[in-house]
């Protein structure tokens, strides 16, 4: 499945935005959720609105965190709604986890899977982006300084690995001692 997620972003008087998007395509998404959700609607996504509005905050995300434009396909972002929060649910409740894939211009609905959230459990919104732009950004950051990477991508994965094998129990990295005074 993949479901082009063409929006427009409008102000209404208030200052909140309001998400436009063409019947076709809000017709497109509604019948996704609908085959998804089926008859849960309490802890799911319901509105074509909604994955407007997560395509709207994924692409804020990369602009916030200095991806840029020629960087940004490729790109994905995955959202499951938060659980019950009583806990007097005792089992899980249905919900849906959608995932956008950015590509060149805009974004794109590739998937969509029906879930299960626990009480407690807090919304979750992930976004990744690809090898290539990570090391884009790696590259930016040390040029603000003047440095050139002087690193392997195989490397920085070896040190990563070696670090968080090296804490110990469930891979956590201890905190450097403190030289006594």
């Amino acid at each position: 499945m993949k479901i082009r997620i063409e929006t427009e972003v409008k102000t209404d008087p208030a200052g909140e935005d309001i998400v436009w998007m063409s019947s076709t395509i809000a017709a497109k998404l509604r019948d996704a959720l609908d085959a998804v959700n089926g008859a849960a609607k309490t802890f799911t996504l319901t509105s074509p609105a909604h994955v407007g509005i997560l395509a709207r905050q994924g692409e804020r995300f990369l602009i916030a965190n200095g991806v840029p434009l020629s960087d940004r396909a490729g790109a994905t972002v995955t959202m499951t709604p938060g659980g019950p929060a009583a806990k007097a649910y005792k089992n899980a409740a249905i919900s849906t986890r959608v995932t956008l894939t950015r590509g060149a211009k805009c974004w794109f609905l590739t998937g969509i899977e029906r879930v299960n959230v626990w009480p407690g459990n807090p919304e979750k919104f992930d976004v990744a982006i690809t090898d290539a732009a990570a090391e884009n950004l790696v590259k930016r950051a040390l040029a603000k300084f003047g440095r050139k990477p002087q690193f392997t991508p195989e490397g920085v994965a070896k040190a990563i690995y070696q670090s968080f094998n090296a804490g110990g129990a469930h891979g956590l990295m201890r905190a450097p001692e403190r030289p006594s005074a």
